[in-house]
């Protein structure tokens, strides 16, 4: 999964069950079945953030790598998320 600090800090406020059950299913998901417009983000401290930012290339949809830290800052982080979503969401 990554090296040893990454794994703690994952597990120590998730699931680790359903973060394996994530890691299985990834590749399993048919994209090409969504008919929906997508966008990503994530912080520029988040644990996963190269891997996350590879996949939505491959997958082929846009990635933002947001200045508002990890995945909790970042997810509490309004403003920042709402100038990406808002446009965004008026194409």
């Amino acid at each position: 999964m990554g090296d040893a600090a990454t794994t703690q800090r994952l597990t120590d406020g998730n699931d680790p069950a359903a973060i394996g059950a994530a890691f299985r299913a990834r590749g399993r998901t048919e994209w090409g079945r969504f008919e929906v417009p997508v966008v990503g983000y994530l912080g520029d401290e988040e644990a996963m953030r190269e891997q996350v930012c590879q996949d939505a290339r491959h997958l082929g949809f846009p990635m933002a790598v947001l200045p508002t830290g990890g995945h909790m800052e970042t997810f509490t982080a309004t403003e920042p998320v709402m100038g990406l979503v808002e446009p965004f969401l008026q194409n």
